[in-house]
């Protein structure tokens, strides 16, 4: 029994650390995170998937007991995905689940294959930049074992072509394949003096996608009833990011989904880039530090910049702590917002282990290789 007592002990003060080093802000989180934990335990955690799964991420951060929600959400799974096929709601579940140390790779593999081409026709372009006075250059274009031949003088293309052939650029569509899929690699080899680029056209704007042999064409983006999804792309490029697996969806979220608070933020957790941060840091309200006196939108935007960008996010947070209630701890009495909240503001523990342990666990839904808890006596 002593030793039952010490190992709670123990697990109070890894329990203090994590929430309380990892905010610096005041807010009370024991509070909500206490709120969270009721519940969703009252409700046996639900049916929601997206409430669900927020909870688990966060309540978990914090040591707590999320066995209970880990088995609910398995037992929602329809095989391989949540929902119907609901993208955003499955790449939420799947992420959750690999947090906590189950086996995903079938939904990891569903979620790869709901990738859809985004764009039919016409909007992918290799372009050719040469030095000046170079003379006739001979670049070949090999593509699925095929070898397109162009001639270039001085930046432009020279001789008969058969196909849409600009100045120093040809279509990809008419040139080469007829329809570009999901993803196309291929790779150019001209004169030292040439310079390939693959360039992504949406209305009046050209994105620069790749200058790296082979050069990479990502038509993808997800779908939300037979159409590509800003809402869905997002968390499955995310999602699937986060667990190291292909996605090509970066073209479609750059030109079509950049227009507000959480586009930015998918945006700059995908690619690093501060243009984003830098949209997210201008756009943060300078009378209050939230987005749009947006919880929700706020505790998103701080998830994105927390790790590596520059942006100070100090009166975000006091923002946040501003808006707690005091009666219960929450945030606005609803779960996901105090869940979204509550995984902003707290460190993010280290995924559990794949591996399998015959030892039982401490009842937090984490099962750490070789722990040794006998279940009765512990106190957590």
């Amino acid at each position: 029994m002593k030793r039952g007592i010490l190992v709670g002990l123990l697990f109070l003060i890894v329990f203090s650390s994590n929430v309380y080093a990892a905010n610096d802000t005041g807010v009370e989180l024991v509070d909500g995170f206490n709120w969270l934990d009721e519940e969703m335990k009252q409700t046996n955690w639900g049916s929601n998937v997206e409430q669900l799964s927020w909870s688990i991420l966060a309540l978990r951060n914090a040591g707590y007991d999320v066995s209970g929600g880990i088995n609910k959400l398995k037992d929602l799974r329809q095989i391989d995905h949540w929902d119907d096929g609901d993208v955003k709601k499955s790449a939420l579940a799947t992420l959750t689940l690999y947090k906590v140390g189950e086996n995903v790779d079938q939904e990891i593999e569903w979620l790869k294959n709901k990738q859809e081409k985004n764009l039919r026709s016409g909007s992918w372009f290799v372009q050719f930049l040469t030095s000046s006075n170079s003379g006739e250059v001979e670049c070949h274009l090999y593509y699925d074992e095929q070898d397109k031949v162009f001639f270039i003088n001085d930046s432009e293309i020279v001789g008969e072509s058969s196909c849409d052939v600009g100045e120093n650029w040809i279509n990809f569509e008419s040139c080469v394949q007829e329809t570009a899929g999901v993803y196309e690699d291929m790779s150019v080899d001209c004169d030292s003096t040439v310079d390939a680029s693959l360039l992504y056209n949406r209305g009046t704007e050209y994105y620069i996608v790749d200058q790296i042999e082979p050069l990479e064409i990502e038509n993808g983006c997800f779908f939300r009833r037979n159409n590509c999804n800003c809402d869905a792309t997002q968390y499955g490029s995310w999602v699937l990011d986060k667990l190291g697996d292909n996605y090509y969806t970066k073209p479609y979220l750059r030109s079509e989904c950049n227009n507000d608070v959480s586009d930015n933020s998918f945006l700059y957790m995908l690619t690093g880039s501060r243009v984003y941060s830098d949209y997210l840091d201008e756009s943060m309200s300078n009378n209050d530090g939230s987005w749009e006196g947006s919880e929700e939108l706020t505790a998103l935007a701080i998830i994105a910049l927390r790790d590596g960008s520059s942006v100070s996010l100090t009166p975000s947070k006091n923002w946040l702590e501003s808006r707690q209630r005091e009666d219960d701890g929450s945030w606005s009495g609803d779960v996901k917002t105090t869940a979204m909240v509550l995984y902003s503001l707290t460190k993010e523990i280290s995924v559990v282990s794949n591996q399998t342990s015959t030892n039982t666990t401490c009842y937090n839904g984490v099962v750490d290789v070789g722990e040794e808890c006998d279940g009765s006596d512990l106190v957590c």
